[in-house]
């Protein structure tokens, strides 16, 4: 009940929004938004008429001949903080992490869309019912009970959503220097890893990941143009933080996020300093 009613209010909030934006929304983003939302559409029509395409079946075993035990592991460990109750977990740290590097509008947009999207993929995999690869045709690393409501991949929308948007965030707020080179690499590189385990562990098709990707995006680019809409409109006069100390907060959170640790006592605001 709680992440319906953020739907609808994230859903009236936005229209709210872009009913008084006088701006004409950027032409490209339109025509992206209607080719990545039908090509989507189309993958979704073959995901309900098939079960599993040999394109499917022949990325999933390509990705496999690489199996080793070392190799099992780590994809497991990079797929595990997209899985409940991690993921809702780091997506609130998230909103905090932005929120006390003073980053309203960022932190606004995020509290706002993380339930909103997190919503709907569950929606559209639970209404599209993809059964999931079967150890008939791959080798399953995981263990994972549910082996329905595959398409799209929800952890590919998650981290394109979430980590594609803390990009946007390190590239426009921290000043360019060798940390901040970094952080993003680590987004970029964690996104990628982590689209790769969900087909290696053989938990999504590429076609699942595709579509979490194509979803995702989308999300991802409104979400940027609606932040910079509030962001121009009731934030103007914000004070930003000290670079330094926004370099190592964010820094930090995303080495924390990475590799989970449970506990870990940093004054980081003395480290910034």
């Amino acid at each position: 009940m709680f992440v319906l009613l953020a739907v609808l209010f994230g859903y009236w909030l936005a229209n709210y929004f872009w009913a008084r934006q006088r701006a004409v929304p950027d032409v490209r983003l339109i025509v992206y938004t209607v080719l990545a939302v039908g090509l989507f559409a189309l993958v979704a029509f073959d995901a309900t008429s098939n079960l599993y395409s040999p394109d499917d079946v022949e990325i999933t075993r390509a990705l496999q001949a690489w199996r080793s035990p070392w190799l099992d592991n780590f994809m497991i460990l990079i797929g595990l903080p997209g899985t409940p109750p991690q993921t809702l977990i780091l997506n609130v740290l998230f909103v905090l992490i932005v929120l006390l590097c003073r980053l309203k509008p960022e932190a606004l947009t995020l509290a706002i869309f993380v339930p909103t999207f997190g919503t709907l993929g569950t929606w559209l995999r639970c209404g599209i019912n993809r059964p999931r690869p079967s150890d008939d045709l791959v080798f399953l690393v995981g263990e994972l009970k549910d082996r329905n409501c595959s398409y799209p991949s929800g952890h590919t929308i998650n981290f394109t959503v979430v980590l594609g948007f803390m990009f946007f965030i390190g590239l426009t707020q921290l000043a360019p220097s060798w940390r901040r080179n970094l952080l993003l690499s680590l987004y970029a590189l964690y996104a990628i890893l982590m689209e790769l385990s969900r087909i290696y562990v053989g938990d999504h098709w590429a076609s699942d990941v595709l579509a979490g990707y194509l979803l995702g995006s989308v999300f991802l680019i409104w979400m940027i143009r609606f932040c910079q809409w509030v962001s121009s409109r009731f934030f103007t006069t914000a004070q930003p933080m000290s670079k330094t100390a926004a370099e190592m907060r964010l820094l930090l959170f995303c080495i924390c996020s990475i590799r989970e640790y449970n506990s870990l006592r940093i004054s980081v605001d003395a480290l910034g300093s």
